[in-house]
């Protein structure tokens, strides 16, 4: 049976594969004839990895697909011991079949009026980033399998950011509100004036790694009592922006 699936699952790869290179020349003639810019790639691998003590031997698939804002990133991996044993708490709980969603997300961070994006968060920013910058809530992958959301609204006179760790297991918690008073007026400059504050917190700083599921999160008994709360404020004026590009 273990033999069936793997072969199965090597298939399907080589068969994403194929998909890639033709579709990637359509992505091209589309792109062309009506200007849109959907787009698909497809990263594979296979080597061994070391879960929790444990010596596997894994193939991995990690299909990306993107059209106009949407995009979404998949992670399909099998893992197999020495004995050629499926691990199967990858695939029998819903937790693990959704974690197989790397990625969803709308827009980029700083897109107006909506950014948002839920899975694997490589680089969560709240405001400046003074207080959190490029926080990733996937650095103990695949020990620990997080479903992280970042959720951005700008409706530029005001609006917020957010970002949670876990929904499975909420450790860290990132806010922020702005405002800008001068938006809609002609003032140079000053339209643009920016006024926030944030706070993040993280109630488990000593968050355990889970030893027999990457889905089993809990909390530690040393962060009682140690909870971080981190608060600022902010002032902004951007001077110049040029998106992706540079700004001050």
């Amino acid at each position: 049976m273990q033999r069936k699936i793997l072969t199965f699952f090597i298939l399907i790869l080589l068969f994403v594969s194929i998909t890639y290179i033709f579709a990637d020349e359509s992505v091209q003639t589309s792109e062309q004839a009506s200007g849109s810019s959907p787009s698909f790639g497809f990263g594979f691998s296979f080597g061994t990895v070391v879960i929790n003590g444990t010596t596997y031997f894994q193939i991995k698939g990690q299909p990306d697909f993107s059209i106009g804002l949407f995009g979404i990133g998949l992670d399909i991996n099998l893992e197999f011991d020495g004995n050629w044993k499926l691990r199967e708490t990858e695939w029998n709980s819903w937790q693990a079949i959704l974690s197989k969603i790397r990625y969803m997300r709308w827009a980029y961070k700083g897109a107006k009026p909506l950014y948002a994006k839920i899975g694997q968060i490589e680089d969560a920013t709240i405001g400046n980033g003074f207080i959190m910058w490029n926080y990733a809530n996937n650095l103990n992958y695949p020990n620990m399998k997080k479903l992280g959301i970042a959720f951005d609204l700008d409706l530029g006179y005001g609006g917020f950011e957010s970002f949670v760790d876990n929904v499975f297991d909420v450790d860290i918690i990132g806010l922020r509100g702005f405002a800008r008073p001068l938006y809609g007026t002609d003032i140079f400059l000053l339209k643009e004036l920016e006024i926030g504050a944030s706070i993040v917190v993280d109630t488990d700083p000593f968050n355990p790694i889970p030893t027999n599921s990457p889905y089993n999160f809990s909390d530690s008994e040393l962060s009682i009592g140690k909870e971080i709360y981190i608060a600022g404020a902010d002032l902004g004026l951007p001077i110049v922006n040029i998106p992706s590009i540079f700004d001050l």
